[in-house]
């Protein structure tokens, strides 16, 4: 799979994470891994917390196959969830 595509992957993850509340990401023990099918293949996600603040929850999250450049420099995105 393509580092773009790993990206893209990410990106997604990202947008399904902004749709829950401060509250229950803030709630969560980090990290949180998972894998995820993606274009037919299994990509593993790691989300982790960049930022805990009083008014904000900023995450950070990574896709990678676990084979090559990827297991190394995962390609990632973040998201900031407001209070």
């Amino acid at each position: 799979m393509k580092r773009q595509d790993l990206l893209a992957c990410a990106k997604e993850i990202a947008q399904d994470i902004e749709r829950r509340p401060y509250d229950y990401w803030a709630s969560k023990e980090y990290p949180i891994v998972l894998e995820k099918a993606y274009q037919g293949e299994s990509v593993q996600i790691e989300i982790q917390v960049l930022e805990l603040e009083d008014t904000y929850i900023h995450l950070g999250i990574s896709a990678d196959t676990g084979k090559g450049l990827s297991a190394y420099f995962p390609p990632g995105t973040s998201v900031v969830i407001k209070k």
